[in-house]
């Protein structure tokens, strides 16, 4: 959530990035997990996401951009995003639903604390990563 509120506001020019990396105009890859950005749009008017991929985003970049968000169903903070608006269904690429956990933590809200040391998290996440690290290095 810290991570969304810092991008709206460096997307509606009431940020206080210096330069394209803190301004958020070079974000290639954005993973959310247990993700409790839901909630907080129950009291809105209007849901309106971050705009994914940043519009100054070089295209060979903007095709490999990818906002990932991850829940387990079994976690109470944890909600897919893409139904949330349009604008929600656009900006991320895909709401991916893992058990997190073992035995005695992925069938219930503990399960929250789960996501670092899963590998149904930290697989796709590192493929991700290293897609866009490819992508920059080898350019348009």
């Amino acid at each position: 959530m810290i991570i969304s509120n810092y991008i709206w506001d460096e997307q509606k020019g009431k940020g206080l990035g210096t330069n394209a990396f803190e301004s958020m105009e070079t974000l290639t890859g954005l993973v959310t997990f247990g993700s409790n950005i839901p909630l907080f749009t129950l009291a809105l008017p209007e849901i309106q996401s971050i705009t994914f991929p940043p519009a100054p985003l070089p295209e060979y970049l903007k095709a490999r951009a990818k906002w990932l968000n991850f829940f387990d169903a079994d976690d109470v903070l944890g909600y897919p995003l893409k139904p949330l608006s349009p604008s929600y269904g656009s900006a991320v690429s895909e709401d991916i639903e893992i058990n997190v956990g073992g035995l005695f933590t992925s069938w219930n809200p503990v399960s929250h604390a789960e996501y670092w040391t899963d590998n149904d998290f930290t697989k796709p996440v590192a493929r991700l990563i290293s897609d866009i690290i490819i992508a920059d290095q080898t350019g348009p």
